[in-house]
C-alpha cells in the first residue's frame, strides 16, 4: 500500500511540474509542449476575473519567463461562464479545441473573428462538436482570416442571427455541417480556390 502511495504521490509532483499556467495580457495559458513551446488558452474562471473580459484578441505568442510560446490551442472551458465577453478573436495557430465548447455560458458573444488556419477537435468524433452553437442566441457576426485554409465540423452550426458570411480566397475545404441551420444567412461569397464543400455544409439554410 505504501509503494502505490509513493507512486501515486511521485505522479501527482510530475503532473503538476508539467502544467505550468501563467497569465500573458488579460488571459492565462497553460504549457501543454515544452519542448516545441505550445500553449492553450486556460480556464479562465479558475483563474481570473471572468467580468474584465470583455473583447478579447488571443495572441499569436505570448511569452513567459523569457520563452517565447505559439498559442496553438483552445483548453477546455477556456471561456465558460464569461459573461461579459462580448467578441473573441482566434488566432492563426490554433489547431485544436476542446469536445465540449469553451464558450459555454457566454451570453453576450455577438462577434467572432475566426482566424485558425487549420483546426480539428481533441476528439476523432468529429460530428459531435458544436463551437459556437452554445451562443447561437446572441453572435450576429463571423469573420474569417484571411489566411484560413480549413473550416471545421460544424464550426458555426445553427448560428441564426448571422446573415452574410464572406470566406477568404485561402479557403480549400469546408467540412460537414460548417454553416449548416444558420437560417437567417441570406449572402455568402465563395472564394475561387475552393475545392470541396461538403454536402451538409449549407443544409437547412433556409
Amino acid at each position: 500500500m505504501k509503494k502505490y502511495l509513493i507512486l501515486f504521490f511521485t505522479f501527482s509532483i510530475v503532473c503538476f511540474a508539467n502544467a505550468q499556467t501563467f497569465k500573458y495580457g488579460e488571459l492565462y495559458y497553460n504549457i501543454t509542449n515544452s519542448t516545441s513551446n505550445f500553449v492553450e488558452v486556460a480556464q479562465q474562471a479558475y483563474y481570473n476575473d471572468v467580468a474584465t473580459l470583455v473583447d478579447v484578441i488571443v495572441p499569436e505568442i505570448v511569452e513567459y519567463n523569457e520563452i517565447t510560446y505559439k498559442v496553438t490551442a483552445i483548453g477546455s472551458g477556456a471561456f465558460e461562464n464569461c459573461t461579459s465577453l462580448r467578441s473573441v478573436s482566434i488566432p492563426k495557430n490554433v489547431s485544436r479545441l476542446p469536445q465540449i465548447s469553451p464558450f459555454q455560458g457566454c451570453s453576450s458573444l455577438t462577434t467572432v473573428v475566426w482566424k485558425s488556419i487549420t483546426c480539428s477537435w481533441y476528439s476523432f468524433d468529429y460530428y459531435d462538436r458544436y463551437p459556437f452553437t452554445v451562443c447561437a442566441n446572441s453572435i450576429t457576426t463571423f469573420i474569417f482570416g484571411d489566411e484560413v485554409e480549413h473550416i471545421p465540423y460544424n464550426l458555426c452550426y445553427k448560428l441564426k442571427h448571422v446573415k452574410s458570411i464572406v470566406l477568404p480566397e485561402s479557403l480549400k475545404y469546408m467540412a460537414e455541417g460548417a454553416f449548416q441551420s444558420c437560417t437567417s444567412l441570406t449572402s455568402i461569397v465563395l472564394p475561387n480556390n475552393l475545392r470541396e464543400v461538403s454536402r451538409s455544409g449549407f443544409c437547412g439554410c433556409t
